[in-house]
């Protein structure tokens, strides 16, 4: 079991002046659509959390969501990408439910392709 951990972070504000929200939010889903290509999981979800508790510094932490799974509240997004992993694969039923999912989205993308290749063909 997953033990709640976050990055304590003091703030400054200087880094308003260097990057947009929308740099953020592209980073984000940049960063996302990276982690599933290489870890081959299907996340679907990632975010990170940010808080601040009774004048203490700034609780950071990751989170990542697969179907049927949580990891919250992660000082990284290589421990929460690990939790994902181990509850996703470490038992042969899981690892089958990985496998079942990537064959459904191949067969999808062959779908796609040959109906893209009829209509080229007419």
């Amino acid at each position: 079991m997953h033990i709640s951990t976050y990055l304590e972070v003091q703030p400054s504000t200087e880094i308003l002046d260097r990057i947009t929200e929308r740099e953020v939010m592209l980073w984000l889903a940049a960063r996302l659509d990276k982690l599933r290509a290489e870890s081959k999981l299907p996340i679907y979800h990632m975010d990170v959390s940010v808080w601040q508790r009774a004048n203490r510094p700034y609780d950071v932490s990751w989170n990542m969501h697969a179907p049927d799974i949580c990891a919250l509240t992660h000082e990284t997004i290589e421990s929460a990408l690990l939790e994902v992993r181990e509850k996703l694969l470490g038992d042969p039923r899981g690892r089958a439910k990985a496998k079942r999912r990537e064959a459904k989205a191949l067969l999808e993308e062959a779908a796609e392709l040959e109906t893209v290749a009829l209509a080229e063909a007419v």
